[in-house]
């Protein structure tokens, strides 16, 4: 994963989308169906490319728009760093489980400032 530059997860029916979670936090881009169940807000992403699945050879033009991604970035260092730092941040452990923590009563002063300060993106 960390000498790649894209990410490919297109199950067809499969609803857990750690494996998009392993290629961001390297700096690849990624491309994945819907049916993975990746957040909406992950998939709102620059540098994701999402289709629905479809038994229709031509009918991902989000694959298309991931191909050309990696070719115009592919020079540039500097984008996948920025692809990585941001992987990072919305990906860590504080972003991702505040909401099981608020939920099971766990949470600490220091929680809730983090919570205050950034954006969840992704929810249990």
């Amino acid at each position: 994963v960390c000498r790649a530059k894209g990410t490919v997860v297109f199950p067809h029916a499969d609803r857990n989308p750690r494996v998009a979670y392993e290629g961001l936090p390297a700096g690849n881009l990624l491309y994945i169906s819907r049916e993975a169940g990746l957040p909406e807000e992950v998939i709102r992403l620059p540098y994701v490319f999402s289709d629905k699945y479809s038994s229709r050879r031509a009918g991902y033009p989000g694959f298309r728009d991931f191909m050309a991604a990696l070719r115009q970035t592919d020079a540039n260092p500097e984008y996948f760093a920025e692809v990585r730092s941001t992987a990072m941040h919305l990906l860590s452990p504080e972003v991702v489980y505040h909401g099981l923590c608020v939920k099971l009563g766990l949470c600490t002063s220091r929680h809730e400032a983090f919570r205050r300060n950034h954006t969840i993106l992704l929810s249990i």
